[in-house]
């Protein structure tokens, strides 16, 4: 199966669009030595574009300004087909649309193409609707992300001010005291209940 398509050369790729090529692992013998090779044509009308490339693996199939990958292993009398996209830049496809109005006339073969030409130009205005929508949709998301985590964070602010204000406003001095005063009450408690328990019923006889 074809991978990782990526354009190198977008001018080159821009006057090749929108035709699909075909991409056809060859004989071994048409090669000498011996090796596995291919042709690449265009879809449309078979115009080879490469002819008899030795192939080899993992290196990227280029042509036309377009590079792609093979998964796998090909073998003698594989073909892959490589469709372009019928999505375009917006800006791309109104300059074809304009480039389009100025150039066909008034017969029929050309009215054709005109007819042609729009409907991919509104196609293309279409998918660019679609794109800013799935944009706008996800950075709402993000943002939507952003507020929870603003406001989880003014929260433990607000916790952190409150303990700080605790501690700021406690009286050290008081505390100590109290906690003296509560320790040794605690410790006369401990001995009185230490003295109690070591009395039996025969220190009354």
């Amino acid at each position: 199966s074809i991978s990782g398509e990526q354009v190198l050369d977008a001018q080159a790729f821009a006057d090749f669009y929108p035709e699909d090529v075909v991409i056809e692992f060859r004989p071994l013998e048409e090669m000498n030595p011996p090796q596995l090779s291919y042709h690449i044509r265009q879809r449309s009308d078979g115009r080879i574009l490469v002819q008899n490339k030795p192939y080899v693996s993992g290196e990227q199939i280029e042509f036309s300004g377009v590079a792609v990958n093979i998964a796998g292993q090909p073998a003698v009398g594989d073909t892959f087909i490589v469709e372009s996209s019928n999505r375009k830049g917006l800006l791309t496809g109104l300059e074809d649309f304009v480039a389009a109005l100025n150039q066909y006339g008034d017969n029929i073969t050309d009215k054709a193409k005109l007819a042609t030409q729009t409907a991919t130009t509104l196609s293309n205005l279409g998918n660019a609707q679609s794109a800013l929508l799935e944009t706008r949709s996800s950075i709402g998301a993000r943002l939507n992300l952003v507020d929870s985590t603003l406001t989880a964070n003014e929260d433990s602010k607000l916790t952190i001010q409150t303990a700080l204000s605790s501690l700021q406003d406690l009286d050290y001095a008081a505390a100590i005291s109290q906690l003296t005063q509560e320790s040794f009450i605690l410790e006369a408690a401990q001995a009185s209940f230490a003295r109690v328990s070591k009395l039996s019923i025969f220190n009354y006889i």
